[in-house]
This record gives structure tokens, sequence and C-alpha cells, in this order.
């Protein structure tokens, strides 16, 4: 049976430290032993580490559903821990590598967030690091207390364990360890991790993870000033509304350009309420409606573009933490775009049942997977406005 609704199991099987010397490099060990996860869950993180520029979400909504279509059949719905069936063998060499490096990346960043990392970017969107090098890490994480951590991912179906633990180790060293205290983004890197996803045919799958040492004194990560914090946040959130709303938006938020009014639909799910740019009706397609209404505020899509897709996934932004992070970096309130957004994480509590598991899945910086059986409450189309920072009906 299809991967759509069994929560998964990873385990951490193996953590090796780095030693560094740099004394602004303060490293920080993996917090956690395993992580557990539903398929929204898994799809929607990988589906937004597929992009580093910010595009239409309708082409992250075709995205979603190819990495959906391609893992859903070769994982199963019965067992608790994470494998990919022998069904995958199949694949031509291009497709294999294609698969690997998926899913490797989706369970990274499920592994950063257990471990309590909120925001991310994407290394080359901040730019920096070391000159003397050309290779880079994938992301920058952090979260509150966390410092500032670099990350690469690698993902293996083949060879054997020693092998891709080699691997994995000369990842740190080539692509993440050459950057460490460094500034990425006027972001000093505190510490690092290569996280490796090993996928053996028929077997459990787990994650083998390199990482920058934690000091002798044992202090687990350093503290970072708030300005540090805000460029990750601005870049995490640019994504954010780019895969809820629009690129449009998201190079807005990027770019702190001033925007007068905005056009969402906003509905319930969960006791809480959400923001997104596409009506879901229980997931019945509007053909034009949608696109007309944002292009009528100045929001472009590519002509193509002309519907918005009626199942699969969606995106998502939880509405207290949307208004936050609107009025910051569409300066309503004169504050500058890198002070520090003061949120309230979101706990991940996204249910145990089957259904609730093809509903959706809230990550804690605000965003949600939306899945095919979402039954939004109260739907409604809203408008964001510049001068009020507040949100209405439309």
């Amino acid at each position: 049976m299809a991967w759509t609704t069994r929560r998964k199991a990873i385990a951490i099987a193996k953590v090796e430290p780095n030693v560094h010397l740099d004394p602004s490099v303060v490293g920080r060990a993996p917090g956690i032993a395993t992580i557990n996860f539903s398929p929204l869950e898994f799809y929607g993180a990988a589906a937004r580490c597929s992009h580093r520029h910010l595009v239409n979400p309708a082409i992250v909504t075709g995205e979603s559903q190819m990495i959906e279509a391609l893992v859903t059949s070769h994982v199963d719905d019965v067992k608790a821990d994470f494998e990919i069936e022998a069904s995958a063998d199949g694949f031509k060499d291009y497709v294999k590598s294609y698969f690997a490096g998926t899913v490797a990346t989706g369970l990274s960043y499920l592994a950063m967030v257990h471990d309590g990392y909120v925001w991310s970017d994407h290394f080359e969107n901040l730019g920096g690091g070391s000159s003397a090098t050309r290779k880079t890490p994938d992301f920058v994480f952090s979260g509150y207390g966390t410092g500032v951590a670099l990350v690469e991912s690698k993902g293996s179906r083949s060879g054997s364990p020693s092998a891709f633990e080699a691997r994995v180790r000369q990842g740190y060293i080539d692509q993440v360890e050459p950057h460490l205290g460094h500034a990425v983004g006027r972001v000093t890197a505190t510490h690092g991790y290569c996280i490796g996803a090993y996928l053996p045919t028929a077997c459990r799958a787990d994650l083998r993870i390199h990482h920058t040492a934690v000091p002798v004194s044992g202090a687990p990560g350093g503290d970072m000033d708030s300005q540090s914090l805000a460029l990750i946040q601005r870049g995490n959130y640019a994504r954010a509304f780019a895969l809820a709303h629009s690129a449009d938006l998201g190079r807005a938020i990027r770019a702190g350009e001033a925007r007068e009014r905005i056009p969402f639909v906003r509905f319930g799910w969960r006791g809480r309420k959400w923001l997104t740019s596409r009506r879901f009706g229980a997931f019945v397609p509007i053909r034009g409606e949608l696109i007309k209404f944002l292009a009528w505020f100045g929001f472009s899509f590519p002509r193509s573009v002309d519907w918005w897709p009626g199942s699969g996934l969606g995106f998502a932004i939880d509405e207290q933490i949307a208004l936050a992070a609107l009025s910051r970096y569409l300066r309503v309130d004169g504050a500058s775009a890198e002070d520090l957004l003061e949120i309230n994480v979101l706990e991940l509590d996204n249910g145990d049942g089957p259904g609730e598991q093809r509903e959706g899945a809230a990550f804690p910086d605000g965003l949600a997977a939306i899945g095919p059986d979402l039954r939004p409450e109260n739907e409604e189309a809203v408008v964001w406005e510049r001068n009020t920072g507040e949100i209405h009906p439309s």
C-alpha cells in the first residue's frame, strides 16, 4: 500500500564530532536520537527545499506532486520505520540520484526542525562564507538560542555503510567546515552539520551526521545578536510567502518593498486561522478567478498558469505569524527589516489519525503544507492593509 497516512520514524545511527579551533565556532551536537513524521510533513519539507529561487506556488505544487508521486509508491503505509521498497531499484541512474537527493534533503530539513531550529534560508541566498573554496553547503539554519548552523545534505541508495559515512565526512570537511567562523550574509556561522540519509533497499533507513564538536566547556551552541537571527528570518519568510502566496510577494519581502494592499484567502483549520493565495473549497479548482483577483492588486503570474491545482499539496501560513512578518518586512511601523521578529513558534502537533495526516502538516515557522483531505472552515477573501497592518474582508 502506498505511503499516504502512516507516521514514520528514522533513527540517527551515527554521530561524529569534528573539532574546530576558531574561538567563534562553538559547536552544537544533535540533541535528538530519532525523528517521527507524517507523509505530508515529509512532502512539505522536500518541496520547500527544492527551489533556491522564489517560484510561483503553482510550480511548487507541481514539484510537490512529482515528489509525492515519486516517493509514495516506494514507501509502504504499514511499517513504523522509514524504509525504501525494492520497487525503487528499477530507476534509471539519473532518477536514482534525484530520488536519493530529494529524500535526503527532506529528511535533513525535518531533522533540523525536530532539533529546535525554526528558520532557514539557502546558503546561496545569503552569500558570503570563505572565499578560499567554491564548495558550499545547502542551507543556513537558526532558532532561538541555537546559534547559526550550516547544513549539507547527502543521500545514497547503494554502497556500504562505511563508504557512505566517508562521503558524509567529506561533505562536512569540504562544504561545511571551510565556512565556519565566516560571515554568511553578515551572520557568523557558529557550527555546522553534514546530514547523510542512508537509504538501502528493503531495509530500515537511517541518518549519519558529522557535526562541529561542542567545546570542552560543554556550551551547546552560541548566542547570536538579534540582527543575525533577523537576517535568516527574513529569507525564511520570503520563501514561506512565495509558497503560500506568490513569488512576487516573496521578492517584495526579501527586498523590503512597501505594498499597500495584499489579497489572501483566509480559512480556519485546527483552531487557527491561515492565509494563502489558493481558494481550497474542498479542493475544487477555480479557473481564472483567483489569478484575476491577485492580478488586480498587481501580482504577476506566468501566462500559462490560469488555474490553481485542485488536488495535491499546497501551502498556507498562520495568520498571526503572517501579520507580524508583513508588518516588519513591508515597513508598516517603520521598524527595520533587520530587527528581530519576535513570534511564538508553532508546536508540531500534526495529529495521529489517518484522516488528520492527509489534512495538512504545520512547521514551527508558521508555514503549513496542506493536503488533499483538508476541509477549510469559514473560507473568505481578505486583504491586508499596510496603513493599519490588519486584515479585513475584501
